[in-house]
């Protein structure tokens, strides 16, 4: 789980980027708020890429199974692994029907030989929202207790920051010590670009302040 977004999703693309060495075959899909609560958009999302859509919510579990199930244990092992990013935002319902997926390799992870199973990862901050935008772990709780390992990942540091700035052209010491505090204040790598994005659109294509930073953080933040 990454309470900042960034550290999860570098985790994915390094993830992805290794895994034809280790033999792996991954798949990948984000819960995307306007997806996260239907089974079947969830499935076709991941199907949508292979030329798999479903319109049934079973046909759409079938052919997730189809499309990522290998034989782990079989004689000559095909891996594959299932990452669901952004998980939090995904409603207990749809989350009961990926573990129901889950589940259908349970025979092989029990009994294995050449039984069909793959592995899935889910990567997300752990704090899950109702739809008045309230916590809500409650209705998680048998869900959470499932997750056979959990990698918390941390928040990033003022040298993830630093890294980060470090990789933006022509910025004065002022400039670089404000983005990095502004970020550290956000506790986020991403938010602290959502800001230079917007304050590098000026019209006249000058370089920003660092008032003109925090002007724009203010904004943001509605204020």
């Amino acid at each position: 789980m990454s309470p900042s977004g960034e550290r999860g999703t570098s985790a994915i693309n390094r993830f992805v980027q290794q895994s034809p060495a280790k033999g792996f075959d991954v798949f990948t899909v984000t819960a995307r708020t306007e997806i996260a609560g239907n089974v079947r958009w969830m499935a076709n999302e991941i199907l949508y890429p292979y030329h798999g859509e479903q319109h049934q919510i079973a046909e759409c579990i079938q052919a997730v199974w189809n499309l990522v199930a290998r034989r782990p244990f079989g004689a000559y092992p095909t891996k594959s692994v299932l990452i669901i990013d952004e998980a939090q935002a995904m409603k207990p319902s749809v989350l009961e029907s990926f573990r129901g997926l889950f589940d259908m390799g349970e025979k092989a992870r029990m009994f294995g030989g050449e039984k069909p199973a793959f592995g899935m990862i889910l990567v997300g901050n752990g704090t899950f929202l109702n739809r008045a935008g309230e916590q809500n772990k409650v209705a998680y709780e048998p869900l959470m207790q499932r997750f056979d390992i959990t990698q918390e990942f941390g928040r990033p540091t003022r040298a993830d920051y630093g890294l980060f700035v470090d990789g933006l052209p022509g910025l004065d010491v002022q400039i670089r010590k404000e983005l990095v505090e502004l970020g550290i204040s956000k506790g986020s790598i991403r938010a602290a670009a959502k800001i230079w994005r917007s304050a590098t659109r000026l019209p006249d294509g000058r370089m920003p302040s660092a008032d003109h930073l925090q002007t724009i953080s203010k904004i943001k933040e509605g204020v």
